[in-house]
């Protein structure tokens, strides 16, 4: 059965005269008879009673011509949402995060993408970045944004944030009421670092930035996230080096100190499989263009 005589269909079923529905249809009345019998003939059924004077609907072609509306309806709405989702304006996003990027880039990136794709749904996964590269290979994320990490050539990188380290003090901590000081001054301090089995490159640009001033830190205590560490500093467990961006969470009890031109830079990146990445993608990574 083909689309075009069901048309044809609907449109003698609504003028119920030959030559107007071949006129609406543009094309000669033979043809529509042609199709009109043909549709008869697969359907087994008579559809119109036809007469000189008048064409009416059988009782059979009443219910086909009601069956058929919402056969073509079923059509075109999966004509124009298979469009929307080729077009990246419709279905899913999986999206992997970092936690610290829930309260940088993020909001004001949703906010966009959300603007411009409504009915796209987005699935939020809060994961390291090593399981968001992992997702990634195993096509469980769509988009990650996470720290730094050495991945495959199959994922595609671009950095989307950069954040000079600063110091993370306790409130009640002598260093923080000074408005200059020395890094040096914190070589006897107790440190908070981050968990190197979760974020590498946290962890690492923390030891180096200690060695670049000539000690190893005295590590206390190691932190999942930087909401975590910024919580553990403010119960006075020691200090932190956490990315500049950490100041938005407004930790009570918690300090920032510059630690001047010598300090290290903390990078985010958005991440995806470079293959082909599907519109939705494309589009979630322009918001972030747009953002930058």
């Amino acid at each position: 059965m083909e689309l075009r005589h069901l048309r044809s269909f609907l449109v003698l079923a609504e003028e119920l005269h030959f030559g107007r529905a071949a006129q609406r249809l543009h094309i000669a009345q033979p043809p529509l008879s042609i199709q009109i019998m043909q549709l008869e003939r697969e359907l087994q059924v008579t559809l119109f009673d036809r007469s000189n004077r008048r064409v009416s609907l059988t009782n059979a072609g009443t219910v086909f011509a009601r069956e058929a509306q919402q056969i073509l309806k079923g059509i075109d709405t999966a004509i124009s949402e298979t469009r929307k989702a080729h077009a990246g304006e419709t279905g899913h996003l999986r999206v992997g995060v970092v936690s610290s990027a829930l309260y940088t880039l993020f909001p004001s990136v949703m906010n966009r993408f959300q603007a411009m794709c409504p009915k796209v749904e987005i699935i939020l996964k809060e994961l390291s970045s090593a399981e968001q590269i992992s997702a990634l290979i195993d096509e469980q994320l769509d988009v990650g944004i996470l720290y730094p990490l050495q991945s495959p050539s199959d994922i595609s990188t671009r950095c989307v944030l950069t954040s000079p380290v600063v110091a993370a003090i306790p409130s009640e901590h002598p260093l923080a009421q000074r408005k200059k000081w020395r890094f040096e001054e914190v070589v006897q301090e107790r440190f908070i670092v981050p968990r190197r089995g979760l974020e590498p490159l946290l962890y690492d640009t923390v030891i180096a930035l200690c060695r670049d001033y000539g000690f190893s830190p005295r590590v206390v205590q190691e932190a999942n996230t930087i909401h975590s560490a910024l919580g553990m500093v403010a119960s006075s467990l020691g200090i932190a080096l956490v990315p500049e961006f950490a100041r938005k969470l407004r930790q009570e009890g918690v300090v920032f100190q510059t630690l001047g031109h010598r300090t290290k830079t903390v990078s985010l990146m958005l991440a995806f499989r470079a293959a082909l990445p599907s519109p939705v993608v494309g589009r979630f990574v322009s918001c972030f263009s747009a953002a930058s």
